[in-house]
């Protein structure tokens, strides 16, 4: 559904600019964290849970587990090639609205 341009509330173009500019900021220091917690995780898997599948404090309280899961999961490609129909028949096209601030 397309939005009709009265029902947009308008805003002054400097605090709208200043918004986007918070967004952009607090999405760079997300993404800088979430390099940083990555780098942790990768570094204690390497370290120590690739050997260990829970660590426990020195006050025997658990602290984390390192342990594999079995997901189940549909390979939509080789049921859309060997079922072209039936895959036409429940394929369904949505709106969809992504936000991106660049």
């Amino acid at each position: 559904m397309l939005r009709k341009i009265e029902d947009v509330i308008t805003q002054p173009s400097n605090e709208i600019e200043t918004k986007l500019s918070k967004y952009r900021e607090l999405q760079l220091i997300m993404k800088s964290m979430q390099m940083e917690l990555d780098h942790i995780k990768k570094d204690l898997i390497g370290s120590y849970f690739a050997h260990h599948d829970s660590y426990t404090s020195s006050k025997g309280m658990l602290l984390a587990t390192y342990k594999a899961s079995y997901p189940i999961t549909f390979n939509q490609g080789a049921f859309k090639t060997e079922n072209p129909d039936i895959f036409e028949q429940y394929t369904e096209v949505k709106e969809q609205f992504r936000f991106m601030v660049k």
